[in-house]
């Protein structure tokens, strides 16, 4: 996987990604090629909603490494939006591996993650209200995850790791960090953590990206330019490193 490109002169461009050569006959074929994969239905992410796979059009669910921006006001359910949306993901969707170098793995070497990381709420919460969303959506009762007995939390740990580890799945990772300390560069580490451990990352859900600190963004002109940046560079390095990134805005 290419992440930097000698250029004509010997100079190197960190931010290289990639391009063709159109006086290359065989360039531009590789190119094509590489679109039809890049672009067909492989890997699209799909959710429990109907509905809301129908934002997304004939696709019917996100594509890794694009970005999907929730804005809402206060009180609107984005932090709960986006907790369900990273338990969908691992419900609904078996691992599709994508990366060249996850494909030259032998099969039973390759594993797929989703990350839920969150800035917003405290992750033990995050893991019981997962239990909660869950068991809710087997039986339509409510489940109360109050006074569980140490019999309770024997079955429900074996049941949370089945649901979000299980043969076959994607392996779901929750994290919290400080909102006033976590910026792009922490996030960034964040990712590659996993890509380190070997996982391809299928899908990350940010809660979320409008309370991270803009430290190391570019402040040009005007209010929020800032921020702007921020997300600019949270989506540049979803799409990058190809997994679909989900995160809110008040």
């Amino acid at each position: 996987e290419i992440t930097q490109r000698t250029l004509r002169g010997g100079a190197t461009n960190a931010a290289y990604i990639g391009s063709v050569d159109f006086t290359s006959r065989s360039d531009i074929r590789k190119t094509l090629a590489a679109g039809i994969v890049e672009y067909s239905l492989e890997g699209i992410l799909g959710f429990g909603l109907q509905g809301w796979n129908n934002l997304y059009g004939d696709h019917q669910g996100q594509r890794r490494g694009e970005t999907s921006l929730i804005s809402a006001m206060g009180h609107s359910y984005k932090s709960g939006r986006l907790m369900n949306c990273f338990a969908e993901v691992i419900q609904f969707n078996k691992p599709t591996y994508i990366l060249e170098r996850t494909k030259k793995l032998p099969p039973e070497q390759r594993k797929a993650c989703a990350i839920h990381i969150t800035i917003e709420n405290n992750y033990l919460g995050d893991t019981q209200q997962l239990l909660k969303y869950y068991k809710e959506q087997e039986t339509g009762q409510e489940f109360s995850i109050i006074g569980l007995t140490n019999e309770q939390l024997d079955e429900y740990a074996d049941y949370l790791q089945e649901k979000l580890a299980g043969d076959g799945k994607i392996h779901g990772f929750i994290e919290q960090h400080d909102a006033s300390t976590f910026g792009v560069e922490e996030y960034f580490d964040v990712i590659k953590k996993y890509e380190d451990m070997g996982y391809e990352v299928h899908f990350v859900s940010l809660d979320y990206a409008g309370r991270m600190s803009t430290k190391g963004c570019v402040a040009s002109s005007g209010s929020g330019s800032d921020k702007r940046d921020l997300m600019k560079r949270l989506q540049a390095h979803a799409l990058k490193h190809k997994y679909a990134l989900m995160t809110a805005w008040q």
